[in-house]
């Protein structure tokens, strides 16, 4: 049943269908009153109930229980349900064993649906074969309709994506235009990878200001890599090392190159 699923799934994986009604995960009720519906069968309340054993709100947590609701809200169609299913089974935990397969064809009926998250996860999955094989064209396809919802974790993936040309054709410019969307939103591994765009030229002009603004922005959450690269430019600073007007490439630093390898902004990497 479950492999049957999932490969009906995978077969419509491009096809998007109008969002469906029931795709809520919150009933207004208070956990009583969805303790009341969910056994009644309303998906909703399922959803909420869910959500409350996977997190342990206002109940003892329980993981296996939040899936069996959140499975049952998501046979009745329930596209909210169906992302936190996948959500939960993708990694699994505390006794509820990870399922990365059956996760996808979650995130895969969801995103047919419109789920912006879904469509995220679906896409970093294709990105990285987790419960799934690899496909890089697919995986962009999924990024830029989670992207395009507005979602910040998706513009940045799709960003990279484009730095790297994974997927698509490299285009710097398309790069920074999504990592400034992401950015501007306060994504913080966003800022980081739109500094170092910034920093090298790369798909926009060299802009030091810009690349110490955005650095910091992202080293204000925390960010490790733009925490050791605002480090890096205050030592550049400090030893008046000569500043490129550009860098070609983001494969690595050139030969004749003022900037050292070790020097070049870390971490343009995807943070699920």
């Amino acid at each position: 049943m479950r492999l049957a699923y999932f490969l009906g799934a995978l077969m419509l994986v491009n096809q998007v269908l109008p969002v469906a009604a029931a795709d809520k995960c919150d009933t207004g009720e208070s956990l009583g009153a969805n303790s009341v519906l969910a056994q009644k069968g309303n998906d909703v309340a399922q959803c909420a109930m869910g959500r409350a054993y996977e997190t342990g709100a206002g109940v003892k947590l329980d993981l296996r229980r939040a899936a069996a609701l959140y499975q049952s809200s998501a046979n009745k169609g329930n596209v909210e349900a169906q992302y936190r299913l996948g959500l939960l089974l993708e990694k699994g935990g505390d006794k509820l064993p990870a399922d990365p397969a059956f996760a996808v064809s979650m995130y895969q009926t969801a995103a047919r649906y419109g789920q912006a998250g879904a469509q995220y996860r679906l896409g970093f999955a294709l990105q990285y074969g987790t419960g799934i094989d690899k496909n890089a064209e697919q995986a962009v396809i999924w990024y830029r309709r989670a992207a395009e919802q507005g979602l910040a974790e998706a513009q940045n993936s799709l960003g990279l994506m484009y730095l790297s040309g994974t997927g698509v054709k490299r285009n710097y410019k398309q790069a920074a235009k999504y990592f400034k969307q992401a950015a501007d939103q306060g994504y913080g591994w966003a800022q980081n990878n739109l500094a170092g765009l910034y920093e090298l030229g790369w798909g926009t002009n060299t802009d030091l200001t810009l690349a110490k603004r955005y650095y910091s922005a992202a080293a204000s959450k925390d960010n490790p890599a733009a925490k050791q690269n605002l480090e890096r430019l205050d030592r550049i600073a400090d030893a008046g090392t000569p500043m490129p007007s550009a860098m070609g490439d983001p494969a690595g630093p050139k030969k004749n190159s003022p900037i050292a390898a070790d020097e070049v902004p870390m971490d343009f990497i995807p943070r699920n």
